[in-house]
């Protein structure tokens, strides 16, 4: 390893936003990792359906059994913690998937101008036009519940972001000098892209991505909170704030009676989308020469 790349990695994880993010994350990742014994699943059950601890509909506060307390007849503290697997699940699916088709629409359309340039770019263009959450919560409701149908229909209306930042980059890159000499010795296209223009202006992207991901699972849990997310039971954060829908105001009097329904799984939600900011903040400080001391 040369020294630069040392000194990149020590920017990387020293600094005030790559340690916390990259720790939150780590955190995460062992939340996840670790689910079936932190939350051991019933037996012969899909472990991400969270079983029925209480018979009760109302609300059970924080107690040494259910330490984040009951709501919605499931345990909260079960809900998170297999919760997280379903927000990686969400996170990295629609970003990578969403990202390399729009590093293909982008590159392309950048790479080679004129009328296919134009042609995607407009088609670009009525996507983005179309307002992301409205779109999303349209599409997730004519496909049905599920978190399946949810990754589909964010991926469906993300690659656009992607597509537009890598096209401007290519822009400003296939000019480049190197660019015309690897022309001029017969490198073909595929090869000139892959070869040098990606590898020069994907790192805003991969910056870009890592601050979507956790935008990503907020707008996952915001149609599984208006019941058109995650399939009832589903070990989802928004599903989790779904069952506290109608107890947020308190009762008798009391605003804060059942705050453990709404604080565990937002924390959680605020944590994780915190985690992925951070670590696109750290990158983004790494990465861009115009931020470099």
């Amino acid at each position: 390893m040369t020294s630069e790349r040392r000194q990149l990695i020590r920017r990387l994880f020293l600094s005030t936003s790559g340690f916390l993010g990259f720790s939150l994350l780590a955190f995460f990742c062992i939340v996840a990792l670790c689910a079936p014994w932190l939350a051991p699943p019933p037996a012969g059950r899909d472990p991400y359906l969270m079983p029925v601890v209480e018979w009760s509909p109302n609300p059970q506060p924080p107690s040494s059994e259910y330490i984040f307390g009951v709501a919605g007849k499931r345990n909260i503290y079960y809900g998170v913690i297999w919760g997280t697997r379903s927000a990686f699940r969400v996170g990295i699916t629609v970003t990578v998937i969403s990202t390399m088709f729009g590093l293909l629409v982008g590159a392309v359309g950048g790479y080679f101008g004129k009328i296919v340039d134009e042609v995607l770019m407009r088609i670009t263009d009525i996507f983005l036009a179309i307002p992301f959450l409205v779109a999303a919560v349209v599409m997730a409701t004519i496909l049905g519940p599920g978190l399946d149908n949810v990754i589909r229909a964010l991926i469906f209306f993300s690659w656009m972001f992607p597509a537009r930042l890598i096209r401007g980059n290519i822009l400003q890159i296939k000019e480049e000098q190197y660019i015309t000499a690897a022309r001029s010795v017969g490198v073909n296209h595929v090869g000139i892209i892959v070869r040098h223009v990606l590898p020069n202006s994907i790192f805003p992207v991969l910056i870009q991505a890592s601050m979507r991901m956790g935008s990503l699972v907020i707008t996952a849990a915001a149609l599984s909170f208006l019941g058109i997310g995650a399939r009832e039971n589903y070990a989802d954060w928004g599903g989790l704030l779904n069952y506290a829908r109608n107890w947020m105001l308190g009762g008798g009097g009391e605003v804060l009676r059942y705050w453990y329904m709404v604080v565990f799984p937002g924390a959680a939600m605020v944590l994780f989308v915190l985690a992925w900011n951070l670590v696109g903040d750290a990158l983004r400080d790494v990465f861009d020469p115009r931020l470099k001391v």
